[in-house]
């Protein structure tokens, strides 16, 4: 239940900053950031700053934004009935797409599953964004 509550708050923070807030609500919290500094984290605003939001981009720099680990995400999201949306505009890989997926597994009771894709795919991603997030020196909630 744990997983499924953290995963459901990641996915708010990286669906939208709206999403976010509310969600800071539901628990609440405030959200004490701007929309300047989410377009910064999430929106690629800032030209010198390049953050990993994509599994594809996180297996290693200088990858393409979609490759075969695209692909396999996709193939692994339909293996368990799921549908990736397009949030943003962004391909499956989206992290933000990868925390609304493990949300549907473990809502889902599919906990191995989870565990497979976590290891697989989200912790590559996530690994990768708070090293580039520490790199630029970004600090708060981000972080938090």
């Amino acid at each position: 239940m744990k997983r499924l509550a953290y995963c459901t708050a990641f996915a708010a923070f990286f669906t939208s900053l709206a999403d976010w807030r509310a969600h800071c609500g539901l628990l609440g919290l405030t959200s004490r950031m701007t929309q300047q500094e989410y377009d910064v984290l999430l929106k690629g605003v800032d030209a010198d700053i390049f953050l990993p939001l994509w599994a594809s981009c996180a297996k290693e720099e200088g990858r393409p934004l979609v490759d075969e680990t695209t692909l396999e995400l996709i193939r692994f999201c339909k293996a368990h009935g799921y549908a990736p949306r397009s949030l943003d505009g962004n391909p499956p890989d989206y992290i933000g797409e990868q925390f609304h997926f493990l949300a549907y597994l473990y809502a889902a009771s599919a906990t191995q599953a989870a565990a497979d894709f976590e290891d697989r795919v989200t912790v590559d991603t996530v690994r990768a964004y708070g090293s580039a997030l520490r790199r630029y020196g970004i600090q708060g909630e981000a972080l938090e």
